[in-house]
């Protein structure tokens, strides 16, 4: 009878903390930098093209809620802002997108992230397209760079920040 009890009390607590814990921990929002064959990187070099790839992977068992902040996330002021690090000093160079971002040509969730989906921005340091949505930039000289951003979705359930440094060779 006891072996029953400690049995049934052990499933009500998994069955308890299963459902009630806050999985805001199993969204992710990851930057990344590569080449243009897909191969994740951090040091380029000198005359090579830089993707800056932005995942948000919803790792929970609910979906995840995005509250119309796609587009005000697109067009924050530091979103994929590259700065170039130099003696300790961070220096605006640009970013690899025009301000603001048409955001129906961008491949955000509409709404809903269901769970174990993910969803991927990708933007090119120099534009090798006639794409609007892109910046005419020259590539990147030799240095150190960074970029990162925060953000708060609109109904304050959720909070990140994410950021990548990558550098430039000879």
């Amino acid at each position: 009878m006891k072996i029953q009890l400690i049995k049934y009390l052990l499933f009500c607590l998994f069955f308890l903390y299963t459902n009630c814990k806050d999985d805001s921990n199993d969204i992710q929002f990851i930057l990344k930098t590569r080449d243009i064959e897909g191969n994740y990187r951090s040091t380029f070099k000198s005359g090579e093209n830089i993707i800056f790839e932005f995942m948000i992977l919803n790792s929970s068992l609910n979906d995840f809620i995005w509250p119309n902040d796609e587009c005000r996330l697109l067009n924050t002021e530091e979103f994929l802002l590259i700065y170039k690090i130099d003696q300790n000093h961070k220096l605006a160079i640009g970013k690899p997108h025009i301000t603001p971002v048409y955001c129906i040509l961008v491949n955000l969730p509409d709404k809903t992230l269901p769970p174990g989906e993910h969803v991927i921005v990708e933007m090119s340091w120099k534009n090798t397209s006639d794409d609007p949505l892109y910046a005419k930039n020259e590539l990147l000289e030799v240095g150190e760079y960074w970029t990162g951003f925060q953000f708060t979705l609109s109904n304050n359930s959720f909070s990140f920040t994410t950021e990548v440094s990558f550098s430039i060779t000879n």
